[in-house]
């Protein structure tokens, strides 16, 4: 499975790192205690941040890895969970677009949820940091029949205001923590909360990030997943 391979990949590249301070090159020197997941150290800042400075972003190699092989489990099993909700059986097969998209943890769910269907997947994250670790993945589907993967460093709205249609149908789409992002780095603009008699298929507690025009690349979508 993807999860077992990467995490244990990314474990091996993280503990046989340089311990302490990531060195000269260090673009967090200032606030960087070397061990990651420390407390208060760079995955607290940045799952933290502004509260606790230092970094906003995960613009360090190591930092990547330690993130990937610490929390994939844990948010593939977060995007487990709408299987109690959503009968997965009407998918012949998986189009999935994933925002944000990181290290996949959500084609890791979809690959334990799919149960040998087809996956394709793309996947949009503007951190070009995440090369080496696409690259993992990429390597890991080219030898995995049913999986299909287009991982893509680039900014997801910079390539919607192109206009272009797309080449697939999406039937489900996930956003990968980027709501919280945009709120914590004072980027988003606007967010409405759906009201109870309103026709929105949504729950009243969900939060809707409202785009100012349609996406005309995402056809057919089921399936919104905001993990």
């Amino acid at each position: 499975m993807l999860i077992d391979e990467l995490a244990a990949a990314c474990s091996e590249t993280y503990n046989n790192s340089n311990p302490g301070n990531c060195g000269v090159n260090c673009n967090n020197g200032m606030n960087c205690v070397g061990r990651c997941d420390f407390e208060d150290g760079c995955l607290d800042q940045v799952h933290c941040w502004p509260q606790k400075g230092g970094r906003s972003d995960y613009e360090c190699d190591k930092l990547l890895c330690c993130y990937v092989q610490k929390y994939s489990r844990r948010y593939s099993e977060n995007v487990l969970s709408v299987e109690n909700n959503i009968d997965f059986n009407q998918y012949s097969r998986y189009n999935i677009l994933s925002i944000g998209c990181g290290g996949a943890p959500d084609l890791m769910a979809f690959e334990r949820t799919a149960r040998g269907k087809d996956i394709y997947y793309e996947g949009f994250d503007r951190n070009k940091r995440w090369k080496a670790i696409h690259e993992l993945i990429e390597s890991y589907a080219q030898k995995t029949d049913n999986i299909e993967v287009s991982l893509n460093r680039c900014d997801i709205f910079e390539v919607l205001a192109k206009n272009k249609p797309t080449c697939h149908s999406y039937n489900i789409v996930v956003v990968q923590f980027l709501i919280s992002h945009l709120v914590n780095t004072n980027q988003i603009f606007y967010i409405t909360y759906p009201r109870e008699n309103s026709r929105s298929t949504a729950k009243a507690d969900s939060l809707i990030c409202c785009l100012p025009q349609p996406i005309p690349t995402v056809h057919k979508i089921s399936l919104w997943i905001c993990a």
